[in-house]
């Protein structure tokens, strides 16, 4: 390209980059689209669209290789996809080549090129394009070039913030940084990049653990420890078989497990729980059952002035399950303390308590 070319692309450009601004967005949104229907993908999008003088920086530097400054730039715009997880690299780069034309040529994987022995900054680079311009360009756009070729960039969360940090210590700097500390800094991407695979490890652990739980409570094999774990799924299983004796017993307050989830209420149910000797998961839900089968003994031993203060506390299933237990096994002299009940109310629960005759 000549000076005057590449004045004048820089030109065009500074007129019609508020439209490239737009398509940024207009991209931004496509993508949140696509990656939107996979619950496995969590990431960050982040778009910039060049500046006009880094335009003009990058024309002059590849003057002699490009011929049409919007055809050949392949970064005008720049999207970059930041991951939980590294190994979620292969899906995203799945959904892209579905969606759009993957210029293979222009685009890079800096961990391939990236020597067995060596460490440091490492992305994928894919150059992309619209599969139907036509479509998706908006019309100014379009009025400059008939395919815009953008840059998207996939990262984990560990990797961007050693490029971030490698880039601001190495290349933000008018010192030529010492052997040294450049080895400091790659010695912490060895770092980072054991961490990124030890996350997925992690990860992979937990949700195996999930599935081990999920397909114990679906088919209700309740014999189980009682832990934090075996509660929690054990309430998200059970949430409208509560809610349904609630709404006998006339308390109204529910809100569903998903919402009222809260480690340190759960806690305390295990504490209660473990303490009134109830030990397996199956405890639980034969505490359940037997509230369901006596729930005409609560109507009628827990008095108006109980089921007001029951009302009060109790607002999902964990609260439901811990009052419970108070109300069944707590002694006489602690319930008057935490509820402030009346003798009469103390001598209807104690009634109450006869009538159900829990047993594990």
């Amino acid at each position: 390209m000549t000076e005057k070319e590449i004045i004048n692309s820089s030109d065009i450009f500074s007129k019609y980059r508020p439209y490239f601004l737009a398509q940024l967005e207009k991209l931004t949104d496509t993508l949140e689209e696509l990656f939107e229907g996979n619950p496995q993908i969590d990431l960050k999008i982040e778009g910039r669209v060049k500046k006009v003088e880094s335009f003009k920086k990058k024309l002059e530097k590849k003057k002699d290789k490009y011929k049409d400054a919007f055809k050949d730039m392949t970064d005008i715009l720049g999207i970059r996809l930041i991951t939980i997880y590294k190994d979620e690299n292969d899906e995203l780069i799945n959904i892209l080549k579905k969606n759009f034309n993957i210029d293979l040529k222009n685009s890079s994987n800096k961990f391939k090129k990236l020597d067995y022995d060596r460490m440091g900054y490492i992305s994928l680079h894919y150059v992309c394009s619209y599969k139907h311009p036509e479509e998706d360009l908006l019309p100014e756009v379009r009025e400059v070039v008939n395919n815009l070729k953008f840059e998207v960039q996939i990262r984990s969360y560990l990797q961007h913030v050693w490029a971030e940090v490698d880039h601001r210590l190495r290349y933000k700097t008018l010192i030529d940084v010492p052997t040294k500390i450049k080895r400091k800094l790659f010695r912490l991407s060895a770092l980072f990049e054991m961490a990124d695979s030890d996350f997925c490890h992690i990860r992979d652990e937990v949700r195996a653990l999930e599935r081990f739980y999920e397909e114990k409570f679906s088919a209700k094999n309740y014999n189980l420890r009682l832990d934090l774990s075996t509660i929690n799924f054990y309430l998200k299983y059970n949430d409208k078989k509560i809610a349904e004796i609630l709404n006998i017993m006339q308390i109204q307050h529910y809100n569903t497990f998903d919402v009222a989830k809260e480690e340190k209420l759960e806690k305390k149910l295990l504490k209660y729980a473990i303490k009134f000797g109830l030990h397996e998961i199956k405890h639980i839900d034969m505490l359940i059952h037997c509230l369901l089968s006596n729930q005409a003994a609560f109507l009628t031993y827990a008095d108006k002035e109980m089921r007001s203060k029951l009302s009060y506390v109790v607002n999902s299933g964990c609260t439901f399950i811990l009052n419970m237990l108070l109300v069944l096994f707590e002694s006489r002299d602690r319930l008057k303390v935490i509820y402030n009940l009346s003798e009469e109310s103390l001598d209807s629960l104690m009634l109450l308590r006869e009538k159900v005759d829990f047993d594990i």
